[in-house]
């Protein structure tokens, strides 16, 4: 495991992220945002699933093609609707940033480090 002054050292030491950063603002935002739909769809996901699922009986469970239909409009609804989210995020919010170069490694470095 890592220890809590790892993280400091890769930023140089006592160094915090720097507001006016512009790959952390986005990176923020995009982290920001993916928790808010991410909450959003389970809290929709639990209360209508309880809602639409809890106390009926199995004789009066309504069905469409064999699927209950608190499946239908507690899951599957919310999954397709977690996809295009996500499609939408990839292909058009998040944005593309070069980093800066880390002191002491090169670029050539960081390359061969990822195919290793």
């Amino acid at each position: 495991m890592g220890r809590k002054g790892d993280a400091r050292r890769s930023r140089g030491e006592g160094q915090a992220p720097r507001l006016d950063d512009p790959v952390w603002r986005s990176s923020l935002r995009e982290a920001l945002l993916i928790l808010l739909v991410w909450g959003a769809l389970c809290a929709v996901t639990l209360a209508v699933s309880f809602l639409l699922g809890s106390g009926i009986a199995p004789g009066r469970l309504r069905a469409v093609a064999g699927i209950p239909l608190w499946v239908i409009w507690g899951v599957i609804v919310p999954w397709i609707a977690a996809v295009i989210f996500s499609w939408w995020f990839a292909f058009r919010f998040i944005e593309d940033h070069e980093l800066e170069a880390v002191e002491g490694e090169s670029e050539g470095d960081n390359v061969e480090h990822r195919r290793g």
